[in-house]
C-alpha cells in the first residue's frame, strides 16, 4: 500500500499493525470496518447483529439504488454501520463500526435502525 502523503509503499500488515498511520511521515490512513473491528474486539468474538436489514428508498429518490449498489461493491457492506455484540478485553460489548466509504456515513433508516436495536440489546444485556 502507498502512502498518499509522502507516496512510500508498505505492506498492508505494516500499516495495520501502526493502525494505518505512515510509520514515515505520520500520516492518518482510513481503517476499514472489518480491521477497525479486529482491532477493537477480542478475537473471534463479533457477532454482526441485523445483517440483513437493508436500506429502501421510501421517498423514490432518483438514482438512489444505484448509489447503494455501487457503495455495496466499494464497500462490501450493505449499510454504513456494522453492528454486534463481542468481548473486548473479556468483557461482553456492543460495538457499532460506521464506513465512510458507504456513501459518506450517511446516516439512513438503516443506520439509524441498527443503533437504537444495539443500544437496546446493550441495555438488555447489561453491557
Amino acid at each position: 500500500m502507498e502512502c498518499p502523503h509522502c507516496k512510500k509503499q508498505y505492506e498492508r500488515e505494516t500499516l495495520l499493525k501502526h493502525l494505518m498511520v505512515c510509520p514515515d511521515c505520520g500520516c492518518h490512513m482510513r481503517m476499514d470496518v472489518p480491521d477497525r473491528i479486529a482491532y477493537i474486539a477480542d478475537k473471534d468474538t463479533f457477532e454482526e447483529l441485523d445483517p440483513t436489514l437493508r436500506t429502501m428508498n421510501p421517498i423514490q429518490m432518483a438514482g438512489y439504488e444505484e448509489k447503494v449498489s455501487a457503495a455495496e461493491a466499494k464497500t462490501s457492506m450493505n449499510e454504513a454501520v456494522v453492528t454486534g455484540k463481542c468481548k473486548i478485553e473479556g468483557r461482553d460489548a456492543l460495538l457499532g463500526v460506521m464506513s465512510f466509504d458507504f456513501l459518506g456515513g450517511s446516516m439512513g433508516s438503516v443506520v439509524g435502525e441498527r443503533f437504537v436495536q444495539g443500544v437496546r440489546r446493550a441495555v438488555a444485556d447489561s453491557c
